[in-house]
């Protein structure tokens, strides 16, 4: 019996984590990517719901979230329009004041 490759280097993990298999160094990555990502969330969150209170009256939601993504372009992410997770996450921080 083999033990599966890990999907994000090829070693051999020691234990699946999640749905994919993951060497014990890809797992600590994991988990810090995630703690990364989750710490820069909670810091934007109330930032971004500023940005968009201030804006609601001129724009309309798929614009705010357009505006959003070209922003987060300029940081990195991908460009183009707006997607439904985008314009939730406009909804859920604003109050669906956006």
């Amino acid at each position: 019996m083999t033990a599966a490759t890990c999907d994000r280097c090829g070693d051999v993990p020691a234990l699946p984590f999640r749905e994919t298999p993951l060497c014990p160094a890809c797992t600590a990555q994991v988990g810090l990517e995630e703690a990364a990502a989750s710490h820069l969330h909670e810091l934007m969150t109330p930032v971004v719901r500023q940005w968009a209170a201030h804006w609601a009256h001129t724009f309309r939601p798929v614009e705010l979230a357009a505006l959003l993504a070209c922003e987060g372009e300029a940081w990195g992410g991908p460009a183009g329009e707006p997607d439904e997770n985008a314009l939730a996450y406009l909804h859920r921080i604003t109050g669906g004041q956006a």
